[in-house]
């Protein structure tokens, strides 16, 4: 859905572990638009945010979404299910998109607006920023504040 308006998009998925299973498990490894990546190695997957136009995860059970902060850090949008802590993540249209159904168009409108963010130059620093709320530094001060205030 995404290509037949963006014929230039491409996925770029972390690469199976064994090849031979995905394709027994009916994963269409040479897929048109697909690449893969090794996106367990953290040099490759900074380089592949970094790359990215947007950067997505439309998982239904993940608590909070570091992988949507890694990727904001690399001045990359993101698009996520709007579920558990991901729209605190996403807090702001300027930093991506979340989508509310599990269903393909849902997730492509998402993608397709969020790929219109990432053409204004000025997105890149807003979802840096964005990461910075969630460096271990103030984390750690939120957490020193809570303390303080609860005793």
């Amino acid at each position: 859905r995404v290509r037949a308006e963006r014929p230039a998009a491409r996925l770029v998925l972390s690469r199976p572990r064994d090849l031979a299973a995905a394709r027994r498990a009916g994963v269409d490894i040479d897929a048109p638009g697909i690449e893969w990546a090794d996106l367990d190695d953290p040099a490759e997957l900074a380089r592949a945010n970094g790359a990215a136009w947007v950067a997505a995860l439309p998982s239904t059970d993940e608590a909070f979404g570091l992988v949507l902060v890694e990727a904001l850090a690399c001045g990359t949008p993101v698009v996520g299910h709007a579920h558990a802590a991901i729209p605190e993540v996403i807090d702001r249209p300027e930093i991506g998109r979340t989508f509310a159904r599990l269903d393909a168009a849902e997730l492509a409108r998402a993608l397709l607006e969020t790929l219109e963010l990432a053409q204004d130059p000025a997105t890149a620093m807003l979802c840096r920023t964005r990461a910075e709320d969630f460096s271990t530094d103030r984390c750690t001060e939120r957490y020193l504040a809570l303390y303080r205030e609860l005793l």
